[in-house]
């Protein structure tokens, strides 16, 4: 690679794939790293600077064996493809349990070249088994991506799902495993709470993701049983209860474990969510969400 096309890149930390280049949106790819440092050393040498010194030798050594990139077009602004690479590791977290991580942003264009540095990425938790990246998690990231930066585009007028996505996004970065539960927990219950739910949140919130869940009685009940533990830990964390319960012991992998079942409840209902024809109804018109959740199983 002697040169690089305009846009903004994303070095890929940890991104364990065996492919070359895969298209996730028109304007968004996974390119290969392969000669992309040298390429932007030999478009910026002319600029009295090698581009080592441009960003410093620590963050060189750490982009320089990278073997993949996310590239943005230059059709979409510096600030619009920070969200989007944000936005991107919010659908591969959905689609798969990996270790990938964004640090480094490098927006090119034909007038000049900015770095610019991400103070956060997301976090994972160690009891999550680590999947492999292949074509089929590439393609849920595909079909997620577009969704989730429509919701991102509508907020104004999507305020409980564009609220709940960023409250999981929120969850996956913390470094905390008590304050990403609560807001884990908290993306679901602006999900299926409703303003005028004064009393019952436990039931309320339990049931209704059950249902959203479910594809029958027997479903319904083995999920209920699930979010009603979970909903618990979560009482325990606010109301500073630990130690109360058998898992909660000193040995921090238990807890994560109950971190970890909770992530896997929360990627089902997004991706139910996502799903939805008529998802802006279901979760932003309270008509529509009476219908849903009132509809009896099988």
């Amino acid at each position: 690679m002697s040169d690089i096309s305009d846009g903004s890149y994303f070095p890929l930390i940890e991104f364990d794939w065996t492919g070359k280049q895969f298209e996730i949106t028109p304007s968004t790819r996974i390119v290969s790293g392969e000669g992309i440092v040298h390429a932007l050393e030999t478009r910026f040498r002319p600029h009295g600077s090698t581009f080592q010194c441009m960003i410093g030798y620590d963050r060189y050594k750490r982009i320089v064996g990278t073997k993949y990139w996310l590239g943005i077009d230059a059709s979409i602004s510096p600030e619009e493809a920070e969200n989007t690479a944000a936005l991107f590791l919010w659908s591969l977290w959905l689609a798969a349990s990996t270790r990938v991580r964004i640090r480094d942003q490098f927006n090119i264009r034909s007038d000049g070249f900015t770095p610019a540095w991400w103070t956060s990425t997301y976090e994972f938790n160690r009891m999550s088994p680590v999947e492999n990246i292949t074509i089929e998690v590439l393609n849920d990231v595909g079909w997620a991506l577009p969704k989730i930066m429509s919701i991102y585009s509508k907020r104004d007028n999507l305020p409980r799902l564009s609220e709940a996505a960023f409250l999981t996004h929120l969850g996956c970065k913390n470094k905390n495993w008590q304050s990403s539960f609560i807001l884990w927990m908290a993306s679901l219950e602006t999900l299926v709470l409703e303003p005028r739910d004064q009393k019952g949140y436990t039931f309320t919130v339990c049931s209704r993701t059950a249902r959203l869940l479910s594809g029958s009685k027997s479903e319904y009940g083995a999920y209920y049983t699930e979010m009603k533990e979970l909903y618990s830990i979560r009482s325990d964390i606010v109301h500073g209860k630990f130690g109360a319960r058998a898992w909660d012991t000193n040995n921090p992998d238990d807890r994560l474990r109950q971190l970890a079942r909770l992530e896997t409840v929360l990627k089902s209902v997004w991706r139910k969510v996502l799903a939805f024809h008529n998802v802006e109804g279901i979760f932003e018109k309270t008509s529509d969400r009476d219908v849903f959740f009132n509809q009896t199983l099988a």
